[in-house]
């Protein structure tokens, strides 16, 4: 329950900064995000190792079935997983491309 009660809150707050406070990612948020997924990736596989554990399936694929069966072994997969979230990233974006934020001249909740 926790899993998909933060999972969603995340996603509350990406439409609440969408449309209560009108922000909208920069040209650079692509780059930013994968940047700080790259820290994630290092730490994680760091407490992975040092835990002998599997978060975010970073020392091997899950044990059931799933979408990752169609990626290559450990640890090319890491790498093809990387591929895909960057592509991921920049495909999230693409809308928000040309759409309007807010103004360097008036605050977001003036109106």
């Amino acid at each position: 329950f926790i899993y998909f009660a933060g999972h969603v809150s995340l996603i509350i707050a990406l439409f609440y900064f969408l449309y209560a406070w009108n922000m909208r990612p920069s040209a650079g948020s692509v780059l930013r995000v994968f940047l700080f997924t790259q820290f994630y990736f290092v730490v994680a596989l760091g407490v992975n190792f040092l835990l002998d554990a599997n978060y975010g399936y970073l020392m091997a694929k899950p044990e059931n079935p799933s979408i990752m069966d169609f990626l290559g072994p450990w640890p090319r997969y890491l790498l093809e997983l990387e591929v895909i979230a960057f592509v991921l990233f920049y495909v999230l974006y693409l809308p928000f491309r040309s759409a309007p934020g807010p103004s360097a001249d008036r605050a977001p909740l003036e109106e």
